[in-house]
């Protein structure tokens, strides 16, 4: 059977556009994005498990990334992010 796909690194975040939470990620001030991108964060961690695949320490959501939705319908690369870990 073949060995899934995989990454290096290990860390699990939330990504989504700025958007999904009704901020523009351009116009929002930095202290509104963060405490939107911090209470998904403790929201996910307060209910969904995660495991590490090999390294149970890292079985855990390290934060959120909130990135640009340029075109309104699927996430580009971000040109300008906020990113959120309360690890």
């Amino acid at each position: 059977m073949p060995s899934p796909p995989t990454s290096p690194g290990g860390a699990f975040y939330c990504v989504l556009p700025a958007s999904r939470f009704g901020l523009d990620l351009f116009e929002t001030p930095a202290a509104e994005l963060t405490e939107a991108a911090a209470a998904l964060t403790d929201r996910v961690r307060a209910t969904l498990p995660i495991a590490h695949p090999s390294e149970p320490d890292l079985g855990f959501l390290y934060g959120t990334i909130e990135a640009d939705d340029p075109l309104g319908h699927r996430l580009s690369l971000p040109s300008r992010f906020s990113e959120i870990g309360r690890g």
